[in-house]
């Protein structure tokens, strides 16, 4: 109103104006620096490829008492590679040409592993029928009357596939395990190596500075995700636990009264991190 009907110099009266009205408004710098350093600290964790949700995180976060680490893909690299394989039935390129059947269509990173060490052998799958991804526990596929299932041993163990008892002992010296299984009947499993993150230590240990408890929380075998946590410096692990499970153990340290954060990626991951604070 100054600036169109006020006296001249109208813009320096409307400007002397509108700082007075906010002077007034605001006698708390709070008043302004708070929205502005929400503001600039959300972008500046834009900029290093930090999303939030809502501004109230940043004052949630401050209350954590919990931090759980998926492994595959948090902690670790994401990206297994196929360092070997254990045969029980048939040949390896046989039991790369039916795991490929199950994991081609996959979004698991184990998928993309045996997707890459097809294509280096020239490996091709069979035709599918259907296909059926089961999140925590592994793939099922139909390629004509034969059923195929590529995941974890104790999932294929839970669906009728044996473990030969003079075999078992093979299967216990490994970490990381994709277990193959034609019919009902065991062909082998893949063995899968994933490199720690380089920073994985010192984030654990900065959290731990913090005066946060850190926990690991995976489905991958005990001994796969034992030697993670002792690379990355966590002394507690929840080991082969299903998606369903990994939210029991957020909802647990809540009952307890503690504030908890989930750190994790993929569907696998998903309940846990809707119930985490």
């Amino acid at each position: 109103s100054w600036l169109r009907w006020g006296p001249e110099p109208r813009f320096l009266l409307a400007l002397t104006c509108a700082v007075s009205v906010l002077a007034s408004a605001c006698p708390c710098a709070l008043g302004l620096a708070t929205p502005l350093a929400v503001v600039a600290g959300i972008g500046r964790l834009a900029e290093m490829g930090v999303f939030l949700r809502n501004a109230e995180i940043l004052e949630e976060v401050g209350e954590l008492d919990v931090v759980l680490f998926d492994k595959t893909g948090t902690l670790t690299e994401g990206r297994p590679r196929a360092a070997g394989a254990i045969t029980l039935r048939g040949t390896e390129n046989e039991m790369l040409s039916w795991a490929l059947a199950c994991e081609e269509r996959s979004e698991h990173p184990f998928a993309a592993a045996i997707v890459a060490l097809a294509k280096e052998r020239g490996t091709r799958a069979p035709k599918v029928d259907s296909f059926e991804a089961l999140p925590g526990r592994g793939v099922l596929v139909r390629c004509g009357a034969r059923s195929v299932r590529a995941g974890s041993l104790p999932w294929l163990k839970e669906e009728g596939v044996k473990v030969p008892t003079d075999q078992v002992m093979l299967f216990c010296e490994f970490g990381s395990l994709l277990g193959v299984a034609l019919d009902g009947q065991l062909l082998g499993a893949f063995q899968m190596e994933d490199d720690l993150r380089p920073s994985a230590p010192a984030a654990v240990a900065a959290l731990k500075d913090m005066g946060l408890e850190v926990y690991l929380v995976s489905g991958d075998r005990n001994a796969a995700a034992y030697r993670a946590a002792e690379l990355a410096g966590i002394g507690t692990v929840f080991a082969e636990v299903r998606p369903e499970e990994k939210a029991g153990i957020v909802r647990r340290f809540q009952s307890e009264g503690k504030k908890v954060a989930m750190v994790g990626e993929g569907f696998n991951d998903a309940p846990a991190l809707s119930h985490a604070d």
